[in-house]
């Protein structure tokens, strides 16, 4: 069970960061890592759902959001208020940093990305708002995730990120995360 991370790069071709895909079962989730501008923790992000009419920011849906902060921690739920995009944030210290202190993060990041999108769906199936829609008028979080690598902190990246790159491209193409 490996995964082959994607650069990700901003408008002058600088690298920012990676995405990989992890996968279980039938579920997929992209993950985007960053390292932090002290260069001390690397970021995940799961862009999770942007509001807007197809969907909207219902009091359902954002209470079953709300009520699963407990369970996600040390990831958190963030909302972005530009780009009207909530987005799941976790962040690991770069100590140690290698195959086996990434993959279980992953793997954690992983699982709480899947209770967030549980929750959406919960929250849009709970209330009035949600019932007798269509899937085409109210599309799933799994259709909008991975949107987190368009929208990154100003600041992250630069010469810092050479600890990730350095990672990244110390395997050829599929990292394994399993040894």
């Amino acid at each position: 069970m490996g995964f082959t991370p994607e650069v990700q790069r901003n408008k002058e071709g600088k690298i920012i960061g990676y995405q990989i895909q992890v996968t279980r079962g039938s579920s997929s989730v992209p993950i985007s890592l960053a390292l932090s501008p002290s260069g001390t923790r690397v970021w995940m992000q799961v862009g999770i759902v942007t509001f807007n009419e197809r969907s909207p920011a219902t009091q359902e849906v954002l209470l079953e959001l709300l009520g699963k902060h407990d369970d996600l921690w040390p990831a958190y739920v963030v909302y972005y208020p530009n780009w009207k995009q909530i987005v799941l944030s976790m962040s690991m210290d770069v100590t140690n940093f290698g195959r086996a202190t990434l993959r279980p993060q992953l793997d954690k990041m992983f699982d709480k990305a899947m209770i967030v999108i549980d929750a959406l769906k919960k929250g849009r199936s709970g209330g009035s708002e949600g019932q007798g829609r269509s899937r085409e008028e109210h599309p799933e979080p799994a259709a909008v995730i991975g949107i987190a690598s368009k929208h990154r902190t100003p600041g992250l990246g630069g010469p810092v990120f050479g600890v990730l790159t350095r990672y990244f491209t110390s395997f050829t193409p599929e990292v394994n995360g399993g040894d």
